[in-house]
């Protein structure tokens, strides 16, 4: 449930109670629950027409959950069954567990034991319902959902405008729309949302119904709101977070930054529609309110969360124009009319412009008392909301002029309390989903090979800061002694160093080391591959393949300074002099020299390098990979990296700055 609780704050969709809905094809993660030896069958009152199907009925598993839950209550629905096309699995987050009252369906799995706590659990529980029974009975007023509560009920907005189109239809006599309307029994508790809106577009659409122009302004109102409120309208019942299966998993085939960066314009898109269908309900553009200002920058903010790990910049930016033209697509062109009278409202506006001022107000954050964390997320979001506002603007052509208004005291401290709120959530988000991706890939990892893997796919599954992965190299690797500012100083010292002091006594009047590492393995520039001929050719061979390096790095002057420090001896003795002194690292070199072990996995260079020439300006990236394995089948790797900025190369000032260093060592042990 953490994990789910993750990946519905990355949607923006963080919330204190609520309902899931999730794609489970085959039952696999159903069946997976029902192993667990603590559960047991209870009664439920949550989506009841499913629990007559083959596996429906109710189970719980009392146990620590997210936001303060005890118990955790779920049950299939069947693929085929009230017409849903797919099999999913319900699941609930509550505060007290049901044991006493117990339900056991035909070929259910078994239920634990009794325990003495059951009997508060029940009480709980049963008061709990009580209040639901209160609420509903007092429409809200008494015991009210959080604002953020997200469960299978139909909204009662929904609810309202549907049950006054069957009025309208029963009292003009057009009885044939209504039983339309009516089948299946939409507001039922297992049918909601997805048998409503399949049933509204079949009554749209339906040329025999002869639909007069009240009517079907009044179902294609509804039938909007939906379209722009809501995703997965297919299997949505009300307002859960419904989440499929290349949501929980996305494609493999992809590319890690594009999985992220899919996964947050869809969730980004569905987020930008909740924002729209928000302020669409206000059906006079002059009755706009500050609450309904807030709710639509709630829902923005929300947005502009998902962008969190999608990338930096015109990535971002791109991504965002994506979510609007997708979110606002569905709209008709009355809505879009509609929507524009409202942005244009000067509440809202002064709203927005509040949160347009808030990264160059970082008093607001500081008066708070959030970390820094925390004020960068916030800062971030309100950019991106700002972004997703203007954007919005834009694609129903009105241009708001934010940057010209002076926004009100009430909406700076209702942009402070959003963006405290989301840079919050946001460091949670973080932390849960570090927790969660770090653990597994390190458990992943201490099976692999990873010396022989690119740090960049390292880095892509533990994240940072991690040196040492396996149980052998975290004995050796001492995170608490590394000075990271005394290794960087000394790599930029010696780099300095070795690009004046090195010899030219090779080809074409090159660094010597330069021009064997060169021609053994080779060098990229601007992604083409230079060298890796061998040493064994002809010398006019070896000069013409040194001249074509020259030639694709600017000239000799550039090429000379370049060769000082892109070979693997430059690269060793820098890494060396980095590393080596520092107290973190000193064991594991230690170790790794003395390890017994013999290169493996390796068909071509151990060291890779590669440049990025915009003229003057060089990118210079040296990675190097090793793994050794000894008679008894125990391993280990290491791994070294450099990026390093060189500006002005050519001249007799070349300006220098160490990027970035990296190190990992591992350990595995085969059986």
């Amino acid at each position: 449930m953490t994990f789910l609780t993750a990946k519905a704050m990355e949607r923006g969709d963080g919330f204190s109670e609520g309902a899931f809905n999730i794609e489970d094809p085959g039952h696999r993660l159903k069946h997976f629950l029902d192993s667990c030896p603590e559960g047991y069958n209870r009664a439920s009152s949550h989506i009841d027409g499913f629990q007559a199907g083959q596996g429906g009925g109710h189970r719980g598993i009392d146990l620590g959950l997210p936001y303060g839950k005890h118990t955790l209550l779920y049950g299939a629905m069947n693929k085929g069954m009230l017409g849903l096309g797919e099999d999913r699995l319900f699941l609930k987050m509550e505060e007290h567990g049901c044991r006493l009252l117990q339900r056991d369906p035909q070929g259910a799995p078994p239920s634990r034991p009794w325990h003495l706590r059951d009997i508060g659990d029940f009480l709980g529980h049963a008061a709990g319902y009580f209040k639901t029974v209160l609420r509903t009975i007092s429409g809200g007023k008494l015991f009210p959902n959080a604002r953020d509560s997200r469960k299978e009920r139909i909204p009662s907005d929904i609810s309202r405008d549907f049950k006054s189109i069957l009025k309208h239809l029963d009292r003009t006599g057009q009885g044939r729309c209504a039983a339309l309307l009516r089948e299946n029994t939409p507001l039922a508790k297992a049918q909601g949302i997805r048998t409503l809106f399949f049933n509204l577009s079949q009554a749209v659409n339906a040329p025999d119904l002869h639909l007069d122009q009240e009517t079907r302004t009044m179902l294609t109102a509804l039938w909007d709101k939906l379209a722009a409120r809501y995703d997965h309208l297919d299997v949505r019942i009300g307002n859960e977070i419904v989440l499929d299966k290349e949501e929980l998993s996305p494609p493999s085939h992809l590319p890690p930054h594009e999985m992220m960066q899919r996964a947050a314009v869809q969730n980004a898109t569905a987020l930008l529609k909740t924002a729209v269908a928000s302020l669409l309900e206000v059906r006079d553009p002059q009755h706009v309110t500050s609450s309904h200002v807030e709710q639509f920058t709630r829902a923005l903010t929300k947005m502009a969360m998902t962008f969190s790990r999608g990338g930096g910049g015109p990535e971002v930016r791109t991504m965002i124009e994506r979510s609007v033209h997708d979110g606002i697509q569905i709209l008709s062109p009355s809505q879009k009319e509609h929507l524009r009278a409202l942005l244009a409202h000067p509440r809202l506006r002064g709203g927005m412009a509040a949160i347009n001022e808030a990264p160059f107000a970082s008093e607001i954050f500081i008066r708070a008392g959030i970390t820094d964390t925390m004020m960068e997320g916030g800062v971030a979001v309100a950019q991106r909301a700002v972004r997703a506002y203007l954007t919005l603007c834009e694609g129903v052509g009105f241009d708001p002029q934010l940057d010209d208004l002076q926004p009100a005291e009430e909406d700076r401290e209702m942009a402070t309390s959003l963006l405290v709120s989301a840079g919050s959530d946001l460091e949670v988000s973080e932390k849960t989903t570090q927790r969660l991706g770090y653990e597994a890939a390190m458990h992943r990892l201490r099976e692999e090979q990873v010396g022989l893997m690119r740090i960049d796919d390292i880095r892509r599954q533990v994240g940072p800061g991690v040196h040492a992965i396996g149980t052998d190299a975290e004995a050796i690797f001492h995170s608490d002694r590394v000075n990271e500012e005394g290794i960087h100083q000394r790599i930029t010292n010696r780099l300095a160093e070795y690009l004046i002091t090195r010899p030219d006594h090779g080809i074409r009047g090159l660094n010597s080391e330069f021009v064997v590492d060169f021609l053994r393995n080779g060098i990229t520039v601007n992604g083409q591959r230079f060298g890796a001929t061998g040493t064994n050719i002809l010398q006019q061979a070896q000069e013409e393949e040194v001249q074509r390096f020259i030639d694709a790095v600017g000239g000799y002057e550039k090429a000379r300074q370049i060769a000082h420090i892109a070979h693997q001896g430059a690269f060793a003795i820098l890494m060396l002099d980095g590393l080596q002194p520092d107290p973190g690292f000193q064991e594991v070199f230690a170790t790794y020299s003395a390890f017994p072990g013999q290169p493996v996995g390796h068909d071509g260079p151990q060291s890779f390098f590669s440049l990025d020439v915009q003229g003057d300006n060089i990118t210079l990236r040296c990675e190097n990979r090793q793994q050794k394995v000894n008679e008894e089948g125990r391993e280990m790797g290491l791994n070294l990296f450099l990026q390093v900025r060189l500006e002005g190369v050519g001249t007799n000032e070349v300006g220098l700055s160490l990027d970035r260093w990296d190190a990992v060592v591992s350990s595995r042990s085969r059986e």
